[in-house]
């Protein structure tokens, strides 16, 4: 599968290559030997080629875009990978609370331009897509660690920098399974959608044709808040170091991202959050028991049947469950007589099917007297909209904290859920994997 990111990487590449022979020629004060001009144009040829089909990429993906919506654009501002790492939390939180943006200047920028784009004014700072997405894939953690000492010779030790443990984390699999992303958002979205066709009738000669007339309704999004706080230190604030910039970054990022993927799937739509897909209605449901009960084959197919019956198949046809459901799958096997080759396969494959694992998917659902019940879902991810409106909003408060010299950071993002097709996914809410 075509995968832009991994484009832009390799067009990077191509292009840093041609630079280095022209750069390691103009250092020699000559011209390109006939070897290299060959090379070069090359390069120069596969990059021009990359970058292309990068453009028809995106202006699908653009298109695609304007047939589910009215307004918004891409969430992203357009920052390239250097100006992403240049970006600093920690230098824009500085900023805030010593009230001077000198030293912070590129972040005032891109927070102002992000703020333009979107039509709205930040609380404190924007911290644009392009940067949080980045740091919610990267999802790890870095800090300094020092060997410890000891009166008794101890102090002759040498400090040691290592990299921080990372923290087990929970994978981000809404947009891997094919989600749409709307961004750019300001009003309220009402995407048009025709429930129901017209239908045709066969008649006598000069006979009259009965009204058919196709039903449209439509999907509302209204903004919804998510919000994330954590609370730095004065010391850890006041450190410029690379590692404790990506763990600000990074944790931020990633604790608003997994509440969208656990939303985008459980959200009850109570309490102010999004409805997911589990509390749609109109999605196909599969029961297994009074109780719940052990996941089979036969629900595994009849999980495809609700979605396939009602001509809801797309080009994101995927399952999503929890590694407990996982487990239980790769212990059936599609024909232990010829074979015995497991229901889950080695290659991340369900039942012919991609199938992504995450802990966000609960395991702890009931039913009646069952408990600890796990949920697959199963349908067409690309029919899921994450509805954006603006960036990452952070927020500093240099004053919670006033008598110990810390700062409180409150990160808020404004977005929403969608589902274009309810009849594009089903579910078994009651798998008991005990």
């Amino acid at each position: 599968m075509f995968n832009i990111r991994e484009a832009m990487a390799k067009r990077a590449e191509k292009v840093a290559a041609a630079r280095a022979l022209l750069d390691a020629a103009s250092a020699a004060v000559r011209d390109l030997t006939a070897e290299e001009q060959s090379s070069y144009d090359k390069l120069v040829g596969e990059a021009d080629s990359i970058n292309k089909d990068i453009e028809r990429r995106t202006k699908l993906v653009e298109m695609e875009g304007v047939q589910v919506r009215t307004t918004g654009e891409s969430p992203l501002l357009g920052l390239s990978g250097a100006e992403i790492q240049r970006f600093s939390v920690l230098r824009a939180v500085r900023a805030l609370v010593d009230r001077d943006w000198k030293g912070a200047e590129f972040e005032k920028e891109v927070s102002d331009a992000a703020a333009q784009r979107s039509g709205k004014s930040a609380r404190g700072f924007f911290i644009p897509w392009d940067v949080m997405a980045e740091g919610a894939v990267r999802a790890t953690e870095a800090r300094t660690l020092a060997i410890g000492t000891s009166a008794d010779g101890g102090y002759l030790k040498p400090t040691e920098t290592l990299p921080m443990i990372e923290m087990l984390r929970s994978k981000l699999v809404l947009r891997a399974a094919g989600a749409r992303t709307l961004g750019g958002l300001v009003g309220d979205v009402a995407i048009p959608r025709q429930s129901a066709g017209g239908t045709g009738y066969w008649v006598a000669e000069l006979g009259t044709l009965t009204v058919s007339t196709p039903t449209l309704e439509q999907v509302s999004l209204v903004p919804k808040e998510l919000g994330a706080y954590t609370e730095l230190s004065r010391k850890f604030v006041k450190q410029t170091s690379v590692d404790a910039e990506n763990f600000v970054r990074e944790d931020l990022a990633y604790v608003l991202a997994k509440e969208i993927d656990r939303v985008g799937l459980h959200g009850t739509g109570a309490g102010n959050q999004p409805t997911g897909v589990a509390g749609t209605s109109g999605i196909g449901s599969v029961t297994i028991g009074t109780d719940g009960g052990a996941i089979t084959y036969a629900k595994v197919v009849a999980l495809e049947t609700e979605v396939t019956q009602d001509d809801a198949e797309g080009e994101a046809m995927a399952y999503i469950t929890n590694s407990k459901v996982r487990g239980a799958l790769k212990q059936i096997f599609t024909n232990a007589t010829y074979g015995e080759i497991p229901l889950w396969t080695a290659d991340g494959m369900l039942n012919g099917y991609r199938a992504l694992v995450s802990s966000v998917v609960s395991s702890s659902l009931t039913k009646a007297s069952g408990s600890s019940l796990s949920a697959v879902f199963f349908g067409n991810w690309a029919d899921v909209i994450i509805a954006q409106w603006g960036d990452m909003d952070v927020l500093v408060n240099p004053y919670a904290l006033d008598t110990a010299g810390g700062v409180r950071i409150s990160a808020f993002m404004d977005v929403n859920i969608g589902i274009r097709h309810p009849q594009a996914f089903a579910a078994c809410l009651e798998v008991s994997t005990a």
